[in-house]
Formats: structure tokens, C-alpha cells, sequence
């Protein structure tokens, strides 16, 4: 068996085990948990948008990065991060403007087929 013909296979079984040892073995409350959770299948689907993205020419890359970055700041303030809505409302402005321009940059859009 490959798992590397199949990222979005490889990608749920790494991030079953994240969930577990964080279920298990870390001492985190259940909120902390589910945001963990959140944040680990967020990012697979940033793997798996990219590995896909020929078909779409990455659009859906930019949204699974943006939900990403989401999940990542929802994470950070459970963890303690104190950041008021006005801080993050511009933070994510950035990451998606980055992403975009970053996206625009290696994906060049397909010409038109006679």
C-alpha cells in the first residue's frame, strides 16, 4: 500500500493521530480539544486543496488557507493569545490578501482553448 498516491488519506491518518494524543494524552480541556481538531483538519485541507489544485487553478487553496488561518487564531486565543476583534480583523485581512497575491504569483491563470 502507498499512501503517498493518496494525500488526503495520508493527511486524515495523520491527523486521527493528533486528535487522539490530544484526547489522550495531553491535559487540555475539551474546548482546547475540539479547537485542536479544528485546527489540524483545517490545515489538512490546505494539503489537500493544494494537491488538487490544478483542477480549480486555486481557488480552493485561498479559502482552505484563510479557514486555516481561522482555525489557527480560534486555537491561540483558547491558548491565551489576547487579541481584541479590532487586532484580528486586519491580521486576517493580511493573511488573505497574502495568500492571494502569493496564489496569483505561481498560478497563472490557463489560456483559453480554441
Amino acid at each position: 500500500m502507498r499512501l503517498t498516491a493518496e494525500p488526503p488519506i495520508l493527511l486524515a491518518l495523520i491527523s486521527s493521530a493528533v486528535q487522539l494524543a490530544a484526547v489522550t494524552w495531553l491535559p487540555m480541556s475539551d474546548t482546547v480539544v475540539s479547537l485542536i481538531n479544528a485546527a489540524v483538519i483545517a490545515l489538512a485541507g490546505v494539503v489537500t486543496a493544494w494537491a488538487t489544485r490544478t483542477t480549480d487553478n486555486g481557488s480552493r487553496v485561498l479559502a482552505a488557507i484563510v479557514g486555516a488561518a481561522e482555525a489557527l487564531v480560534a486555537l491561540a486565543l483558547a491558548l491565551g493569545w489576547d487579541w481584541t476583534p479590532e487586532q484580528i480583523t486586519p491580521l486576517m485581512s493580511l493573511i488573505q490578501l497574502a495568500a492571494a497575491a502569493w496564489l496569483r504569483g505561481i498560478l497563472s491563470p490557463q489560456p483559453a482553448r480554441p
